[in-house]
């Protein structure tokens, strides 16, 4: 081993959400599914409120970490928690949410975002993705 040099290491802090759908709209709410999974919320729901979420990107991929992210910032500015959540795509760079929610759950870690690292996206046969959440 040299004095001086560098090493690539795995990083524990992170994790890997796959998901799968036959779908855009299903591919989507899988993720919304998933993230909240990596959660590991504990209790349930009440579905007390509506939001809804309308954003626009350029590639699939970027709106992809956009959805992610903005869900985990509604997460974490309002200490809600998803009871359902419906995914439309009124335009090819477009996606609209109504999402149903409340309070009642506490999560049992912090996901701090969705990264671009890793991120996988295919569309044929299925619609499949995976992205590294921050933990």
């Amino acid at each position: 081993m040299t004095d001086v040099g560098w090493q690539l290491l795995p990083h524990t802090a992170d994790v890997r959400l796959a998901a799968w759908a036959p779908s855009r709209q299903g591919l989507y709410e899988a993720l919304a599914s998933g993230l909240f999974g990596a959660l590991e919320g504990r209790g349930a729901p009440s579905p007390t409120f509506r939001w809804g979420v309308q954003l626009e990107r350029e590639a699939e991929a970027e709106l992809l970490v956009a959805w992610l992210n903005t869900l985990l910032y509604w997460h974490e500015t309002s200490g809600a928690w998803p009871a359902s959540i419906s995914v439309a795509f009124p335009a090819r760079h477009g996606l609209l949410a109504a999402i149903t929610g409340g309070g009642g759950v506490t999560p049992g870690r912090e996901v701090k975002a969705a990264t671009y690292h890793g991120l996988a996206l295919s569309l044929e046969p299925q619609w499949r993705a995976a992205v590294i959440l921050d933990l």
